[in-house]
């Protein structure tokens, strides 16, 4: 059995990444690159949108949960700033707004168009990357920025960024707002969920959670003995000692 099949079962991922949320909460500190993306997007996703980022109307997906805390990017080998900031927004009421607010821009710039005797370039190119907006907002993809470093989607569908995603299947975008984190501010995706779209990518990182799980076990002898146990309920001694090479001889 596939170490990340294991780990997907459910009450691994609703105990131990549970664990691991309460665990890093005093930790937590916003990593540089993380805050400068945020504060780009109060402008160009939150604002255009009517978001208030402390409502639970978003979640802001992918990496980014893991730049919270130090310990979680020394864990996943992070070493360096967030390139990129994806928010999911599943609310289509909301898209519509913004479709139809852009849509009325675009009207306006080609009815000022007609009305000039010359032509103009800057004019021209605004139309066409107003009218690539739109077009995009209609699938549910909102990218302001050129560089493709902010980004806003109707759903959690890591396959509309890339074919190394298609065929992989995460949980829908109103579970994960449910069970979405507010921290500093800003709702983020749970762990559980970063780590599945990770390790969905990456068979290579499986690795990454045996040690993610060990670290913070031994925070205390209670929660050892809580995991340990559940570990053990599932898959058998012999199973949880291959999995996680564990030495239930020592206290």
């Amino acid at each position: 059995m596939k170490l990340f099949d294991i780990y997907v079962k459910d009450i691994l991922l609703e105990n131990v990444f549970e664990l691991l949320e309460n665990d890093i909460e005093d930790d937590e500190k916003m990593d540089s690159s993380l805050s400068g993306l945020l504060e780009k997007a109060k402008t160009l996703i939150f604002d255009e949108f009517g978001i208030d980022p402390s409502k639970k109307e978003y979640f802001i997906a992918g990496s980014a949960r893991l730049y919270l805390s130090q310990e979680l990017r020394d864990t996943f080998n992070l070493t360096n700033p967030l390139g990129d900031l994806d928010i999911v927004i599943p609310n289509k009421k909301l898209w519509n707004n913004l479709t139809s607010k852009k849509t009325n821009e675009l009207k306006r710039l080609t009815k000022y168009k007609k009305s000039l005797k010359t032509e103009n370039k800057d004019l021209d190119t605004a139309i066409v990357n107003l009218t690539n907006i739109i077009e995009n907002l209609k699938r549910g993809i909102y990218r302001p920025t050129n560089d493709g470093s902010i980004e806003a989607f109707l759903v959690w569908n890591p396959a509309i960024t890339g074919k190394q995603y298609e065929g992989m299947t995460f949980r829908s975008s109103d579970v994960i707002l449910q069970d979405s984190r507010y921290k500093m501010g800003y709702h983020f995706m749970p762990i559980r969920d970063v780590v599945e779209y990770k390790f969905k990518l990456n068979r290579e990182k499986e690795q990454d959670v045996v040690k993610l799980v060990n670290q913070y076990r031994q925070s205390s002898p209670q929660e050892k003995k809580v995991i340990v146990k559940k570990i053990i309920g599932l898959f058998g001694k012999e199973e949880a000692r291959k999995l996680l090479s564990l030495d239930f001889d020592k206290p």
